[in-house]
């Protein structure tokens, strides 16, 4: 490849190889902020924060990877398992986990306080029970902690990678 350091005329020959990885099977956990703040507008036109988390999880659940298996967890004062560890079988949209998943997306609803902690611990614990698969858990969430257990009280239990969205405008 050929690289130009575009403010002078200086040019450079460079060899690019590279390997490719084999995507790893993943045992993801969905956790979804189903709180009463997520009722609020999200900066984004008209939409709620949780209208927007709910195409933000259609969007992950059609992009998973075949072999993967995804759970869906909903967290309000406390945490809840609305979808089980679902397998991916196919790319296909209509792919049964794929639609199990996008069925219990659409049904969440904001109430209650924030329990993030509560969520978090359920998804990790949903992740790691398969054994067969890489965990990881991908948190979608306002912030706005206020009930136990908090984010703080789990820390040290969590194994999975957890990775967080924050969904709506900054707190005030």
């Amino acid at each position: 490849a050929r690289i130009r350091l575009e403010r002078s005329s200086l040019e450079w020959e460079v060899a690019l190889t590279a390997n490719a990885a084999r995507a790893t099977a993943a045992a993801i956990t969905l956790v979804a902020d189903t709180s009463g703040s997520m009722a609020l507008l999200s900066g984004v036109a008209t939409k709620t924060r949780m209208d927007v988390l709910k195409e933000s999880l259609v969007t992950a659940i059609d992009t998973l990877l075949q072999g993967t298996a995804c759970a869906l967890v909903r967290f309000d004062s406390d945490a809840h398992l609305a979808e089980t560890l679902t397998a991916i079988n196919t790319p296909d949209i209509a792919d049964g986990g794929r639609v199990a998943l996008r069925l219990a997306a659409g049904l969440l609803a904001s109430a209650g306080a924030t329990s993030i902690g509560d969520g978090v611990r359920l998804g990790n614990d949903t992740a790691v029970a398969d054994i067969t698969r890489a965990p990881g858990v991908l948190v979608l969430t306002d912030g706005h902690e206020n009930t136990a257990e908090f984010i703080a009280d789990v820390m040290d239990d969590i194994t999975a990678p957890v990775y967080a969205i924050g969904m709506g405008t900054a707190a005030a």
